[in-house]
Formats: structure tokens, sequence, C-alpha cells
């Protein structure tokens, strides 16, 4: 019966540990995610101002940026 409680006791300091670890995880993640998206957004803006031959101003961007989000 000791094995047992000694086997719960571990289990729960794993997961006091793993837990806040995981959050971390999920958070650094998210930006990474976000940094990516980003970049793909500034790689299309780009494309899209050469291919048309155009000019990149403000309003241009928010025009596209509008589009790309559908």
């Amino acid at each position: 019966m000791a094995e047992l409680h000694d086997v719960i006791t571990i289990l729960g300091i794993i997961d006091a540990i793993s837990i806040p670890a995981m959050g971390t995880i999920i958070a650094d993640s998210r930006e990474d995610v976000c940094d990516a998206i980003v970049i793909e957004v500034e790689r299309l803006y780009q494309t899209y101002l050469s291919n048309e031959e155009l000019v990149p101003t403000e309003a241009m961007f928010t025009t596209v940026y509008a589009r790309f989000l559908g």
C-alpha cells in the first residue's frame, strides 16, 4: 500500500511541474504561428504588388489585407 502512495505522490509532483510547462509551450507555439502568418502576409503582399506592378501605399496595404482576411 505504501508503494501505491509513493507512486501517486510522484505522479502529483510530475503533474505540478509539467502543467505550467505545457502552458508555456502552448503560448510560445501560438506566438510562432502568429509570426509565421505575418511573414506570409508580407510575402503575399510583396508578390501581389510585383505582379500588378503597383507602388506600395498604406491604402493599398489596407485593401489587400482586407481581401486576405476574407
